[in-house]
């Protein structure tokens, strides 16, 4: 039997990649939709490093190129470079030009996030469990 490694699993996952449609799910109350964006991200994170996650926000990010993910994370075996939304939040211009060049690189993941798309934030976050890391 042929041992897996990573760039072979990768190259499995993109073949079988789907991008999730755009539109918001009329059905998202039940995703914490009254939340801020610094709610959510400030919730996401946190349990995205309790799932043994790196994430990197940049606290201050006046002085960074304009449109820049909110978001990078990995968990060592992906990266994903994640603009939050609100329920009703838009992707600016600069934001969309920066996610669909990160798209268009190969090997990792480019997601917007909604609250409505926290069953698949838990998803990605329980993929490869392992225990969390101490910091």
């Amino acid at each position: 039997m042929k041992k897996s490694n990573y760039l072979d699993i990768a190259k499995e996952a993109l073949r079988t990649y789907t991008r999730p449609p755009d539109a918001v799910d009329p059905n998202a109350a039940k995703y914490h939709d009254g939340l801020s964006e610094k709610e959510f991200m400030v919730t996401l994170i946190a349990d995205a490093r309790a799932n043994g996650w790196r994430v990197f926000h940049d606290l201050d990010s006046r002085r960074n190129e304009a449109g820049f993910p909110d978001i990078l994370m990995t968990n060592g075996r992906f990266v994903y470079f994640v603009e939050l939304k609100t329920m009703k939040g838009r992707v600016t211009k600069t934001q969309q030009a920066w996610l669909d060049d990160l798209d268009s690189s190969a090997l990792h993941a480019v997601r917007v996030w909604r609250p409505s798309d926290w069953p698949e934030f838990i998803k990605v976050i329980e993929t490869d469990v392992r225990e969390p890391q101490e910091r």
